[in-house]
């Protein structure tokens, strides 16, 4: 029998690469495309990230995680139209994570300025968040994590109920919180509400826009997920891009 020549099978190296560019060009031409829904090819992309490379014997693809991605996607089909029919793009923001879900709300649908008292149009919104959360039973829920952020500014000087951004953050994150529970089955133990002030800004706030975006409420719904290692309590795993302080 003959021996095969030496680098004989060196074709095989270049044709898996041929496959990997071929795969990558397919994904960018796919993200080009109008009408893409971003969160569900995030959810597709996410399981490629932290692996070593796609083709590598050792590379550990979590399996599991694309049939969750995909529950919690569709659970939360109801809520993303409600907000695209209300054009609140811009003030109400979902991601699917891989330990749960995070929900922004700005300031133009949750509170008057310097103020922790819900607005009228924020009751509806967080009414489906809640039943969201109630109909969603495919994952165990851990926790409902509420932070309440401002902007830069001073509150001092106001004549408002707060003194300073702390207890402006803290009195927002807390009135979201009551009126969940108020308003679901959910269990009180489950939520925290926490205050991050104006310490955690997401923009600049030299500006007026700026500040806006930096004044929101952040609601993060964390499942039990015996293989997550780490958490970031900016997005529930430090892994992941945020998206994510007053008036």
């Amino acid at each position: 029998m003959a021996k095969p020549k030496p680098g004989a099978g060196s074709w095989l190296t270049t044709y898996a690469d041929f496959i990997t560019l071929l795969m990558t060009f397919f994904i960018v031409l796919y993200t080009l495309t109008t009408g893409v829904d971003k969160k569900k090819f995030e959810a597709v992309v996410s399981i490629f990230q932290d692996n070593k490379g796609v083709l590598e014997r050792n590379a550990s693809i979590k399996e599991h995680e694309i049939p969750i991605q995909r529950q919690r996607s569709k659970n939360w089909e109801k809520f993303e139209k409600m907000v695209k029919e209300n054009n609140l793009e811009e003030d109400v923001k979902i991601d699917i994570l891989p330990a749960g879900v995070k929900i922004t709300l700005g300031e133009n649908v949750t509170f008057k300025t310097y103020s922790a008292m819900l607005a009228s149009g924020s009751k509806k919104i967080l009414r489906l968040i809640a039943a969201s959360i109630e109909k969603y039973t495919n994952e165990p829920l851990e926790a409902i994590q509420v932070y309440g952020n401002t902007d830069s500014r001073p509150v001092l000087g106001t004549g408002g109920k707060f003194t300073n951004n702390w207890e402006l953050g803290a009195g927002r994150a807390i009135s979201v919180v009551q009126f969940l529970i108020s308003n679901s089955n959910i269990e009180p133990k489950k939520f925290e509400a926490v205050t991050f002030g104006s310490y955690h800004p997401i923009a600049d706030n030299t500006t007026s826009t700026g500040r806006q975006k930096n004044r929101r409420v952040e609601i993060f719904i964390e499942y039990y997920n015996i293989n997550l290692d780490t958490k970031d309590v900016n997005g529930l795993n430090s892994s992941e891009p945020k998206n994510m302080s007053h008036e």
